[in-house]
């Protein structure tokens, strides 16, 4: 009896836990992988920001922080957090 109760335990958690877990790094490989030029990100550090150029093979990603000084900045592509939504695109 104590058996069948860990494998149970075992089965619960793995689809609590683990499964979740795998379905969002699922998603956000989808999200790096559709990152074009213009796109408006939030990065993990709270900047926000619009991808300058992806360059997927060396893991990095440049980001324009200021259009009046044409700031831009060089992240590693894991330090984005998502992809936002253009204003307009939010509205409706």
């Amino acid at each position: 009896m104590p058996f069948a109760f860990l494998i149970v335990m075992f089965a619960v958690l793995y689809f609590v836990m683990i499964v979740p877990q795998k379905r969002e790094k699922n998603r956000w490989n989808e999200m790096v992988d559709n990152l074009k030029k213009n796109d408006r990100v939030l990065m993990n550090c709270g900047m926000i920001g619009w991808v300058h150029s992806v360059h997927k093979e060396r893991g990095e990603v440049v980001i324009k922080v200021d259009d009046a000084t044409n700031t831009k900045l060089t992240f590693n592509i894991a330090a984005i957090a998502r992809v936002l939504a253009e204003p307009a695109e939010e509205k409706k």
